[in-house]
């Protein structure tokens, strides 16, 4: 019987893979769909936020850094605490930047989550590599539009007893309506841009796509997987447990039929040759 299950789990084992090739090739040629249609965004003042306009803004935001923690003048650096994945192309840009004007500044990392595909769902905040305990923190986004997690975050870093936390975000899609004290949380802005845009590139994705490129591009939602495509791109995470749980039940198996099998002494140690005890060697001697 154990061998007719092993062979049902390779089995099935073989479908998912084949299904998971399905899934990936789905994927990729949505991805490719999507990256033909991009369309470079601008912001608020309707300048093309490209890779030189993307420069210009760190440009900005390295010299508000140094002004409002008088770095110039021996002020107590910050530690940078990046947000999420995508913050991490903003924080490295701005470490650059200020490494050339002569301040050389740490960073660690907050994990967060608020995305899945272009849904706003449920953020969820981790923790910092390194301890924030009595720093200055500044907290680095490359976006902010409702302003919960800027909220979340800040929350959590003076739980942590910092001495003080600024937020830095690259970009800036809160609406106009938005709550007048999450507005007011954002400390550095790069600029601002339209509230309803769907944008990718310097770190924002589009289903942990596009993250790469190095200008802001605005998607077209035309072209973005089907809810039924959605639907099935899910599945990833579904054939990941059952793999999970196939290959559990593999090693078990393994091991039960390994217990199960018989025992082969050596035949030397069981056939009565080496039952006695030793007799004693005689000698002869010649002289």
């Amino acid at each position: 019987m154990t061998g007719i299950r092993l062979a049902e789990i390779a089995k099935r084992q073989a479908e998912i893979g084949d299904e998971l090739l399905k899934l990936n090739k789905l994927e990729q040629e949505i991805n490719q769909k999507v990256n033909k249609t991009l369309t470079p965004a601008r912001d608020d003042k309707e300048k093309v936020l490209d890779k030189n306009r993307i420069n210009e803004i760190i440009e900005q935001l390295a010299l508000q850094v140094i002004s409002a923690y008088e770095l110039d003048q021996g002020g107590e650096a910050p530690l940078l605490v990046t947000l999420m994945d995508g913050a991490l192309f903003v924080t490295c840009d701005l470490i650059r930047s200020l490494a050339a004007k002569g301040h050389s500044l740490n960073y660690t990392s907050l994990t967060s989550s608020s995305y899945s595909g272009t849904t706003r769902g449920e953020v969820k905040l981790g923790q910092t590599k390194a301890s924030v305990c009595g720093r200055n923190v500044l907290l680095v986004d490359e976006l902010v539009d409702s302003g919960k997690t800027a909220e979340l975050a800040i929350s959590q870093m003076r739980a942590q007893h910092v001495t003080d936390v600024k937020f830095l975000a690259l970009l800036n899609k809160m609406p106009e309506n938005a709550d007048i004290k999450r507005r007011e949380l954002v400390d550095f802005c790069g600029t601002e841009i339209n509230p309803d845009a769907f944008i990718v590139g310097c770190g924002l994705d589009y289903s942990n796509s596009f993250r790469g490129k190095d200008g802001i591009y605005d998607v077209n939602t035309a072209y973005i997987a089907t809810d039924e495509e959605s639907a099935q791109l899910k599945q990833r995470n579904a054939f990941s447990i059952e793999l999970t749980k196939l290959d559990t039940e593999k090693q078990d198996l393994l091991k039960l039929e390994s217990s199960q099998r018989p025992t082969h002494s050596n035949s030397f140690f069981t056939s009565g040759h080496a039952t006695s005890p030793a007799q004693p060697i005689e000698y002869t001697y010649f002289s």
